[in-house]
């Protein structure tokens, strides 16, 4: 049942969860992430919503993977889509896959999963705000607000290595382009 195509942290999170916090249940964050503050495309201009920045976004190495981003990007044009390019690519690929991933490890480990944000209501309240709002976190600090102010006194994911060039979209796209390729030819693991 757990395969290569699971997420260590995935994996470790879920055992943390079980050993330590047995009876709790703790809401996964994908879509709050991926359609929320924008984590996937920094803001980037549509321009960039291309195959080849899809895969090497996510890190596939296959000649297969190309053409089927390209697949991808060709029905976003033809089918008159008006969401970007990129809050489709989070919803149908990034984030199905790592919702479906953490629902079955949920699973697997005997967990309750709830996840609150994987509302098609909510969802479309997001997606009508801007991405340049929700780049600056404008949710989050919005439902931290709502629940307990003092809240936003703490970072949200404090400590991420490469933080400072995410918050520059032409350093962000440089950055995936570069981790691609040192990647592939295992110039970098």
């Amino acid at each position: 049942m757990v395969g290569p195509w699971h997420s260590p942290t995935s994996l470790s999170l879920a055992y943390t969860i079980k050993a330590h916090l047995p009876g709790y249940i703790i809401p996964p964050s994908d879509i709050l992430d991926q359609l929320g503050k924008c984590e996937f495309n920094h803001n980037l201009p549509e321009c960039f919503a291309t195959a080849s920045f899809f895969n090497a976004r996510l890190h596939k190495y296959s000649p297969k993977a190309l053409p089927e981003m390209k697949k991808f990007v060709a029905d976003c044009r033809s089918n008159g889509e008006t969401i970007s390019k990129f809050e489709l690519y989070d919803l149908e690929i990034d984030g199905s896959r790592w919702v479906a991933q953490g629902s079955a490890l949920s699973a697997l480990m005997g967990l309750t999963a709830l996840n609150p944000f994987d509302c098609g209501e909510l969802i479309d309240l997001w997606l009508g705000l801007p991405r340049k709002i929700r780049t600056k976190l404008f949710i989050h600090d919005s439902v931290l607000e709502r629940f307990d102010p003092a809240l936003r006194d703490y970072p949200i994911n404090p400590g991420k290595p490469y933080a400072k060039l995410q918050e520059h979209a032409g350093l962000y796209l440089l950055g995936t382009y570069a981790m691609f390729y040192l990647r592939k030819f295992k110039i970098l693991r």
